[in-house]
């Protein structure tokens, strides 16, 4: 598959150094055992096979469903690595939480599934809203205007199957550390209450 030169890096260059590091952050949480944290933020893990090592490689990206079908969007084309892993084995296991699911990856090729699934990350995506309207130098975005900038985006369409999931997705470092985790939290909560109540009885004493 021919590389796509232009899209998102016009705007946004291509993760590296600290920006990598960055985009990589949202994977704690999994580790963590925390990665039902993410869901609400529309992220989720997608495990693919390493198309050299094949050995799995897991990746945190923003998606949109319609029914059985997940939509990712990559603006640096098959740059990604995990584009490049999915070219050659579809097969991947995607995960919400603990919650491990079989999907086949396709890069989309029908311009009008390309151009709503698009259309989905615009309407409900700020960022989405303001990188495309800044490519397409339109004051308002929709599917007319979407048309001039669709090209240059890379869609991915996850199917989900039935099937077990074929590979492992990320694991929390210790089973564990969610339900330590949680106890900090909620020993927190009952002290910052405690403190509360006690800063209340004291007002009423004066």
């Amino acid at each position: 598959m021919e590389q796509k030169q232009s899209g998102i890096t016009d705007l946004i260059p291509y993760p590296r150094g600290f920006l990598k590091v960055l985009v990589r952050l949202p994977m704690i949480f999994h580790q963590l055992g925390l990665g039902w944290v993410l869901r609400p933020m529309r992220l989720m893990a997608v495990t693919t096979k390493g198309r050299n090592s094949g050995l799995a490689r897991h990746t945190i990206l923003e998606y949109r469903r319609h029914g059985s079908k997940l939509y990712v969007v990559s603006g640096w084309g098959d740059r990604p690595h995990w584009v490049k892993n999915i070219i050659k084995s579809p097969a991947v296991t995607v995960q919400f939480g603990q919650q491990e699911l079989s999907a086949n990856a396709t890069i989309v090729s029908d311009s009008a599934e390309a151009l709503r699934a698009l259309y989905m990350f615009q309407r409900t995506g700020s960022v989405y809203e303001a990188i495309l309207a800044n490519m397409s130098n339109a004051e308002s975005i929709d599917l007319r205007t979407l048309k001039t900038v669709a090209d240059k985006f890379t869609v991915v369409r996850f199917d989900l199957t039935k099937t077990a999931a074929p590979l492992r997705g990320i694991q929390p470092l210790n089973p564990a550390l969610p339900f330590v985790i949680l106890g900090i939290v909620m020993a927190f909560m009952s002290w910052a209450v405690w403190i509360l109540w006690a800063q209340l009885n004291d007002d009423d004493v004066q």
